[in-house]
């Protein structure tokens, strides 16, 4: 097989890999975060009312973020036939497929093939982008767009930049019209300090990169113009709110503060399970490498600067991606792990190139790695006979909160897709064997390790967390809801002095029906948690409250038990 043949095989081989991890499974769970139903109804409402530009949610509210991901969400339900979990998550996951393939791509043009084969799978299996690239979130394909940039900037640079990066051009485009100029700001600025790095003049390259900012702004700007043509002044708050006052963090509302070394701590825990591999290793760097490294000599800045100068291009630009896009979320005060996503395709370089160090030096190391991840995988799968015997009684659960634990303990118990004649358990089984052996010529400990990594996602996406999360999703509670409410106007009510907090996934449920509740109305139905009735009265003293049904259930979204009264002013 020649090198072409070989490109093509492991071309097919990650994206088959990336696909069959990602994509089939993302329609098993409900949604039970507020997270994802907030972005899925700015899709259902573009196709309810047909408005693509700015629509309006729970009553009047508009989308924090621009609209790329819920025109991607649509025009997927679309094809399907509605909005659900599937078409809200599958933008995510492909993004998540492409941004694998691309990173192959990338690096096998720079490198050698099996070590970009070895660093798509690991990006794939760190624990935050599985995580991003199954949800009904924005970051993924904001991420993929980023990068996408990135590369595509490298790119140019490799051609000293002669011509026009179009492609980098339009993927920030496409990523401020995902969440904002960010998309375009990081590409460049990592790009101008790598050429400035390089020694290049700072006027040259600040005035290239300019003008390459000002054209991708080019397209996102006709959306902008169009929205504030709709939302006038208050849609001009928002976009300035959450570019500006976020980034300066002079919000008015908290949104995720948190202190300077959130970054370093969350990306060891986002990095799983490879930060036990990079904490193993550490103990076996023999006590004279360390003494080798200049970073340890009296002038140690300057050995360190000559360093950096002289490595690799590729090392170069994935470091500088890494430390300056961390740099960057640092500032603000509004720190949340997803953003930098954008790291992760590098950090899985270097965590491919320390496998590949250790499994030439260190092989047992490797070996025993595998093994610990296997029994993992193991443990995981045992703890799920065990609970689906039904052997565990309900009576291990104590406290405020122990319906709802029962509650998961039954769902995972009763699981369906455990039974070995359900057609999802067998195409996990396929899937597990071609995925053991699409990996053999990475060797077998690394084969190992990776193999273990996919197959503990693969368990935790079919087996674990359907059942476990959708016992708590608000979705039942819809159709209780729409049988009580009928033809009435439908509302709730939260006591969240951010006003940031709505039933997000009951109202996705019930078709964006419900509204906020302002003191100007005069009867229908209210949905409010049980926390939130004395609160409602003392601010609302003139409207009587007669109960309707008590739902006994968490609302997944604000953390309360969900009551629905019917209410009129008095």
């Amino acid at each position: 097989m020649n090198d072409s043949q070989k490109y093509r095989s492991n071309l097919i081989t990650i994206i088959l890999i990336a696909t069959l991890t990602l994509i089939p499974f993302i329609g098993l769970t409900d949604f039970n975060t507020k997270g994802e139903p907030r972005e899925a109804i700015v899709a259902f409402t573009m196709l309810d009312t047909n408005n693509w530009i700015l629509p309006q949610n729970n009553g009047d509210e508009f989308a924090y973020k621009p609209p790329m991901y819920h025109w991607l969400v649509a025009a997927t339900s679309v094809v399907i036939g509605s909005v659900n979990e599937f078409s809200a998550r599958f933008p995510s996951a492909v993004a998540g497929v492409v941004l694998a393939v691309m990173t192959f791509c990338f690096f096998a043009r720079r490198k050698n093939q099996q070590t970009a084969l070895l660093t798509s799978v690991i990006m794939l299996t760190t624990f935050e982008v599985h995580r991003a690239a199954t949800n009904c979130r924005v970051d993924m394909v904001l991420t993929l767009f980023i990068v996408l940039a990135l590369y595509q900037l490298f790119r140019w640079m490799e051609r000293d930049l002669r011509g026009i990066p179009i492609w980098a051009i339009f993927w920030m485009g496409c990523g401020m019209l995902t969440k904002g100029p960010v998309a375009i700001i990081l590409p460049c600025l990592v790009s101008c300090v790598f050429l400035w790095i390089q020694g290049r003049s700072f006027w040259s390259v600040t005035w290239r990169f300019a003008l390459t900012a000002m054209g991708a702004m080019i397209l996102p700007c006709l959306w902008y113009y169009a929205a504030w043509l709709q939302g006038g002044d208050k849609f001009l708050y928002l976009i300035y709110e959450e570019n500006v006052l976020r980034f300066l963090g002079k919000m008015p509302y908290s949104s995720h503060e948190n202190g300077a070394w959130y970054y370093p701590v969350i990306l060891l825990s986002s990095a799983v399970p490879y930060t036990l591999f990079c904490l193993m290793a550490l103990f076996t760097i023999q006590r004279e490498q360390w003494r080798k490294l200049k970073i340890l000599k009296s002038a140690w800045w300057k050995g360190l600067w000559e360093h950096i100068r002289k490595m690799d291009q590729v090392e170069l630009f994935s470091l500088l991606a890494i430390v300056l896009i961390i740099v960057f979320y640092t500032i603000p005060k509004s720190k949340r792990g997803v953003y930098i996503l954008p790291i992760y395709p590098f950090v899985a370089y270097f965590l491919t190139r320390l496998f590949e160090y250790l499994s030439a030096v260190r092989p047992r190391f490797v070996k025993v790695f595998g093994w610990i991840l296997a029994t993992i995988v193991g443990v995981v799968f045992v703890g799920m006979i065990i609970i689906k015997s039904g052997i565990i009684p309900d009576s291990i659960f104590h406290g405020r909160h122990a319906t709802e634990y029962i509650t998961m303990l039954h769902a995972l118990a009763n699981n369906s897709l455990t039974s070995s004649n359900n057609s999802v358990f067998l195409i996990v089984c396929v899937i597990a064997i071609y995925l053991y052996y699409s990996l053999s010529q990475l060797g077998r400990p690394v084969q190992d390790v990776v193999y273990n990594a996919l197959l503990a996602f693969l368990l935790l996406d079919t087996l674990l967390l359907p059942p476990l999360m959708s016992s708590r999703s608000d979705k039942p509670l819809a159709a209780e809801v729409e049988n009580y409410a009928k033809q009435k106007p439908l509302y709730s009510f939260v006591d969240d002095k951010d006003k940031m907090l709505h039933f997000f996934t009951l109202n996705f449920y019930c078709h964006n029906r419900i509204q906020i509740f302002n003191p100007e109305i005069h009867s229908g139905l209210l949905l409010i948690g049980d926390r939130d009735v004395a609160t409602f009265s003392r601010l609302n003293p003139n409207i009587q409250l007669e109960p309707i049904r008590d739902f006994h259930h968490r609302s997944c979204d604000t953390r309360q038990n969900i009551l629905l009264y019917e209410f009129q002013t008095k």
